[in-house]
């Protein structure tokens, strides 16, 4: 996840692609951002599109509910038009070279997370965002008061981690 202004990143691992454990995923990438932005674009995984894509595509009603408890617009991109979500694209590129966990074995998620979180971090204090000139961190910063605050009790799936 990547909020669009600052292109302050949020990853979270996960063992599968269920739903449980996409929108644990998401729950964690809240807690990272400290924040939920208004509206959230999303490729068109079928935990998030059942049918169709983009604007037309049917979501499906856990996440829709999902996204009513949380307090966002789900914003679908249109099939095969990656250019609508270009800056998702360039963190999955950043990612691949930054955060390749393969070099190591891992005592669980939780230290594959804490890991990843360190990296980003470190990168967001360094790389400049395109928007402010600032760095990622800074206008992160600057983003907070305009995302709203996670809900008091963020829709907690239960999974096994």
């Amino acid at each position: 996840m990547m909020l669009s202004h600052s292109r302050k990143p949020a990853v979270a691992w996960s063992r599968r692609k269920t739903q449980l454990d996409w929108l644990a995923c998401r729950n964690a990438a809240y807690r990272q951002l400290a924040g939920v932005a208004a509206v959230n674009r999303i490729d068109n995984p079928k935990t998030a599109i059942v049918a169709g894509t983009g604007a037309w595509g049917e979501i499906h009603p856990v996440y829709r509910a999902y996204a009513r408890a949380v307090g966002f617009h789900i914003d679908a991109c249109a099939g095969g038009a990656p250019e609508a979500k270009g800056k998702v694209e360039a963190m999955v590129r950043l990612s691949r070279l930054r955060l390749d966990p393969s070099h190591r074995l891992w005592d669980g998620l939780g230290e594959l997370d804490a890991w990843t979180e360190a990296r980003l971090d470190d990168w967001a204090k360094r790389a400049i965002c395109p928007a402010t000139g600032k760095s990622v961190d800074e206008s992160w910063e600057d983003e907070l008061a305009r995302l709203a605050p996670l809900p008091l009790c963020c829709p907690s799936p239960s999974t096994s981690q």
